[in-house]
């Protein structure tokens, strides 16, 4: 199998939401789809979706949504699947389709249809997600994206650049993901390359950090989550860095 290096950009929503085209089924299904490294399935949504609004509320927000009688290359999985993202749950059925983004193909990719979703993945910019994280959190033993991506690749990994759009608000151009190398343009090169501890996650140990005036030097376990355009931290911690910075902070949003 002739290896491969390949990138494909980003679409940008807010600063927040960076999201990937990748086409299901045969012909092509097109999505949006967030690349989150806190879960390790993929998920689009289906077209017999009944929570509400998961079509969307209009054209300019319209979702795109998959039918597996559309597709050849649709295989029935293993019944149903409930899975939990960002602690609320997901439901419909699995199954396994031909999955490409970046100019790679993933054959019988495990994958699901969603047919109920909260009202937090109804709102958000996004048609699914495709789960970059580790065998560890895999839905009903299903074949994880990474188990059929991985092998493909010249290198065993992929790198994330999340540029800074500021006023993208509709979706444009704003980052790169590159699979079976390391982004050298976008990126370091000198990479401080750390061991995981957090073997479901892609988590390692934080020796400490500063920022303005505040510094904390506690080892503490943190996660890599490409589905999250935010940096996270106990309120304790959050109230020091704005004091210290002056930043305006809405407690109530936790923004």
């Amino acid at each position: 199998m002739l290896l491969k290096t390949v990138s494909q950009p980003f679409d940008d929503f807010y600063d927040d939401y960076y999201l990937l085209k990748v086409d299901v089924g045969t012909p092509a299904q097109s999505f949006r789809l967030s690349l989150d490294t806190a879960s390790s399935f993929l998920w689009v949504l289906d077209i017999n979706c009944v929570s509400k609004d998961c079509h969307g509320t209009s054209d300019y927000d319209k979702k795109s949504t998959y039918n597996f009688s559309d597709s050849s290359t649709f295989v029935k999985g293993a019944g149903t699947f409930v899975a939990q993202f960002d602690g609320q749950p997901i439901s419909g059925y699995l199954g396994k389709e031909s999955v490409s983004f970046g100019g790679l193909t993933l054959k019988n990719q495990d994958f699901g249809s969603a047919q109920v979703l909260p009202q937090l993945y109804v709102d958000l910019p996004i048609d699914g997600v495709i789960g970059f994280g580790l065998p560890a959190m895999a839905v009903n033993g299903t074949r994880t994206p990474l188990d059929g991506l991985l092998p493909m690749l010249d290198q065993q990994m992929f790198s994330v650049w999340m540029d800074r759009k500021v006023d993208t608000s509709r979706g444009g151009p704003g980052g790169l993901v590159t699979f079976g190398a390391m982004d050298t343009v976008n990126c370091f090169a000198d990479v401080n390359w750390v061991p995981l501890t957090v073997k479901s996650y892609w988590g390692f140990d934080l020796d400490g950090f500063k920022v303005a005036s505040y510094e904390r030097k506690n080892k503490e376990k943190v996660i890599s989550d490409t589905g999250s355009g935010w940096i996270g931290a106990p309120p304790a911690v959050i109230s020091a860095i704005v004091k210290a910075t002056g930043a305006k902070y809405a407690w109530n949003w936790e923004i």
